[in-house]
């Protein structure tokens, strides 16, 4: 996709967390505006080497987490608020690798994400992969959304890996968590 051809939802003037944190992984589906701004962030960081071996950390973190989670807890349903672009090491490959009838309910905001939502929705035959266009801040959205997938007399993993750092306090991300939590099994 080139910034000629985006669909006009996409601002590639702007920069996006998830493409600025795709780039930070080495991806390609950013544009200027995020390599920029990651570079500047990198700088006040320690560098760019520094933040690719803290955001490639994070998504071995979430990789672990997702296999502890399906093979020492038994969950088979991830709900992924802040989903980012897909890549290889998203939370429906490991969870349906590891228990291919796990379903999986991604959410992020991003329209570029959206377009890239068809390699997110590969599943295992077992199982179930579906995309949700919304954002944190509409939790009743998100949760009447997914369990059109997801059980919430079963349990449910809420992944929010990488995402509540980017709310401000006024989006009071503490009541944000609890709404979210209050919907799923104890």
């Amino acid at each position: 996709m080139t910034e000629s051809t985006l669909p006009p939802e996409i601002d590639s003037t702007v920069a996006h967390a998830a493409r600025v944190y795709d780039y930070m992984l080495g991806g390609t589906d950013n544009f200027e505006v995020d390599r920029a701004a990651a570079e500047a962030a990198a700088a006040a960081a320690g560098g760019m080497d520094r933040v690719r071996a803290e955001v490639t950390a994070n998504r071995r973190f979430l990789g672990r987490s997702v296999r502890h989670l399906v093979n020492e807890a038994g969950v088979r349903q991830f709900l992924d608020i802040g989903t980012g672009i897909p890549n290889a090491d998203n939370v429906g490959p490991v969870a349906q690798g590891e228990a291919p009838e796990s379903r999986i309910v991604y959410v992020d905001n991003d329209p570029i994400v959206l377009a890239h939502a068809h390699h997110l929705l590969q599943s295992a035959d077992a199982g179930q992969t579906v995309y949700i266009q919304a954002d944190l801040r509409n939790t009743s959205s998100i949760v009447r959304q997914a369990r059109e997938v997801l059980d919430f007399d079963q349990p449910v993993a809420v992944m929010l890996v990488g995402l509540l750092h980017h709310f401000r306090d006024e989006d009071d991300p503490y009541s944000l968590v609890r709404a979210l939590m209050g919907q799923v099994s104890p």
